[in-house]
């Protein structure tokens, strides 16, 4: 996924941030007094340019949530089964080479089919599987069923990715309908305060489901106080919107399944102030299927769009900042030129009235100098 528009504001927030800093080390400014007053305005412009935005995929277990999130980058990263994963949170942000961490452990040279337990996509070690409540796995291993309770687990990946080279983080999730320590590290992870102005949700539904109840579990979560800005935010997809490309009796019958449940979703969340549920065939995205590719553009075009409306409304932050420094320092200037003008009519009132008197070296004593200090004695 190339995220244009979203690239275009990450690099206005960095133009703010450049004047920001030309503009006081031109005037100086860090020698004048109270100059922490003026480097605070620039501080919060460094600030809102090195924000970086969530994009996270939430969904129930084999919703696609992984697929999809290989798909926005281009490559396979993140494993993919047919099983609900007792996976992490596992976020992957923008750097020059691959690097890996998990939890707070060192970061380290990434390659993803070297993390230890997992064999290579999309097969899984059967102890990295687990079972949801509405999808078939091969059961948690006891080593995991008694695993005590910590702070919820972190994957960290850094890799060159033009999806997330504009200050993006792209966050898969655990099933939402799996294990409640999954579900909680969900919830913690979006809905903690600092991150409420800062994530785009896609949230994916599986069309051979329709809507479950651990769905409508998270989108009542977007009625609590202080959540509306998620549900304006979020993307909702419906996923394997499939037989386009297939003579498949049955799946031809579920694309045709596909609009009575795309309206259905649509009636049902209106509660949640959730307007439109695109559909989705990553299935067919892979196979090159016309329509399905199409689809899966509107669905980029919009995750961009939300994107670049995170980063529009910093420009807008960054702009009020920058116009506060500026008002700061012409104040500061037309208040040192107010002085400048005071003093030269002081110096003119008194040259007026010192005109007809003896010069102030005139007047000087033997053995002073014209600075006041001691005269300097003759070589």
């Amino acid at each position: 996924m190339e995220p244009t528009r979203t690239r275009e504001q990450q690099h206005g927030l960095a133009d703010l941030s450049s004047f920001a800093h030309e503009l006081v080390e031109e005037l100086e400014v860090d020698s004048w007094p109270g100059a922490e007053s003026y480097r605070e305005h620039v501080n919060v412009i460094d600030t809102l340019a090195c924000e970086k935005d969530q994009l996270v995929v939430v969904g129930c277990g084999n919703a696609g949530k992984s697929s999809f999130c290989n798909q926005l980058l281009g490559e396979k990263l993140w494993p993919v089964t047919k099983c609900c994963l007792g996976l992490p949170l596992c976020e992957a942000c923008y750097g020059s080479e691959r690097f890996f961490s998990a939890g707070a452990s060192n970061t380290e040279e990434f390659s993803f089919y070297a993390i230890e337990g997992i064999a290579s996509a999309p097969e899984v070690a059967s102890d990295m599987a687990g079972t949801s409540s509405t999808t078939e796995g091969e059961g948690l291993a006891p080593q995991q069923q008694e695993q005590e309770e910590g702070p919820e687990p972190l994957w960290h990946v850094q890799l060159p990715s033009p999806l997330l080279e504009p200050g993006i983080v792209l966050v898969d999730t655990p099933g939402f309908d799996g294990k409640v320590e999954c579900r909680k590290a969900i919830e913690n992870y979006l809905f903690s305060a600092p991150r409420l102005s800062e994530v785009v949700v896609v949230y994916l539904i599986d069309a051979n489901r329709g809507i479950s109840w651990p769905d409508r579990d998270f989108f009542q979560l977007l009625l609590q106080p202080g959540c509306g800005q998620v549900a304006l935010q979020m993307i909702l997809l419906l996923n394997k919107c499939d037989g386009r490309s297939t003579c498949n009796d049955e799946e031809e019958d579920q694309r045709m399944e596909c609009p009575r449940i795309l309206a259905e979703i649509e009636s049902e969340l209106s509660k949640y102030s959730i307007t439109q549920v695109l559909p989705l065939s990553l299935k067919e995205a892979r196979q090159g299927v016309p329509e399905a590719l199409q689809e899966l553009a509107v669905i980029e075009a919009k995750i961009d769009g939300a994107l670049a409306a995170l980063k529009s409304e910093r420009i807008k932050l960054g702009k009020g900042q920058l116009a506060d420094l500026i008002r700061k320092i012409g104040d500061t200037l037309e208040a040192e030129h107010d002085k400048h003008r005071q003093l030269l009519r002081v110096a003119r009132r008194l040259d007026e009235a010192t005109c007809n008197r003896p010069s102030w070296t005139e007047m000087r004593p033997e053995g002073r100098s014209s600075s006041g200090g001691p005269a300097q004695a003759a070589g």
